[in-house]
């Protein structure tokens, strides 16, 4: 009965064309909180400094890591705030732990643009998408186009992806039936899909035969002959 229903409910989840909200289990403790103070690390092939425009290209094999959490992508570019604005954060809330002002300090970040093959991993689900971005003061990332999101064996695709690291709701919602601007036709793009494996319960046990109570009859002996 638990299973048919919960079958219904995501039925019903289905219909939904433009968004579906993933449910999630419960998840481990450790794996709950994420840490937006920690530094974000991030290794390419090749850096861009625009120091007067406040931002930084890393491209060519882009990994970003922030605590337990890792996004890759062929692009990534870093907008970051001026150095007077990291002071003057510091100077507006002196007993708050505040980052030196360095652009790869999470405090100084503000956004990160990433462009090509983008993936994103955490301790409890992975993402992908072709472009997308973090916002790093509101903890959200974006993926768009191509959107996969995996939870152990549930998968979720559609259009757009929003995920929230500090409370892990993540949104996934479809262009499918949206007119293009100027009234053009839909663009024709997938409806969110879900696929939900239900967990594998302890298999029954296997009955095994039971001795009859009646003992077994004696064989008897075979009748006389009569003689001729």
């Amino acid at each position: 009965m638990v299973f048919s229903r919960l079958y219904r409910l995501l039925y019903l989840l289905l219909l939904i064309p433009a968004v579906a909200a993933y449910a999630k289990p419960p998840m481990p403790a450790s794996a709950q909180k994420h840490d937006r103070h920690a530094p974000i690390d991030i290794t390419s092939d090749r850096l861009d400094v625009f120091q007067a425009e406040n931002r930084a290209v890393f491209s060519g094999h882009v990994v970003a890591i922030q605590a337990e959490d890792r996004l890759k992508a062929d692009e990534m570019v870093v907008h970051y705030r001026k150095q007077d604005e990291q002071e003057q954060a510091k100077t507006a809330a002196p007993d708050k732990k505040t980052p030196d002002a360095n652009p790869m300090n999470a405090g100084a970040i503000t956004k990160i643009d990433t462009k090509g093959n983008v993936f994103l991993s955490t301790p409890a689900e992975t993402a992908s998408g072709d472009w997308g971005d973090y916002d790093v003061d509101a903890q959200v990332v974006h993926l768009n186009d191509h959107v996969v999101l995996t939870r152990g064996p549930n998968v979720l695709k559609g259009d757009h992806l929003v995920y929230n690291l500090d409370t892990c709701k993540s949104v996934v919602t479809s262009d499918a039936g949206t007119a293009a601007p100027g009234g053009a036709p839909a663009t024709g793009k997938q409806r969110v899909h879900a696929l939900f494996i239900p967990e594998k319960g302890d298999k029954p046990k296997e009955t095994q035969p039971q001795p009859s109570a009646t003992p077994p009859s004696s064989p008897q002996p075979p009748a006389a002959q009569p003689q001729s």
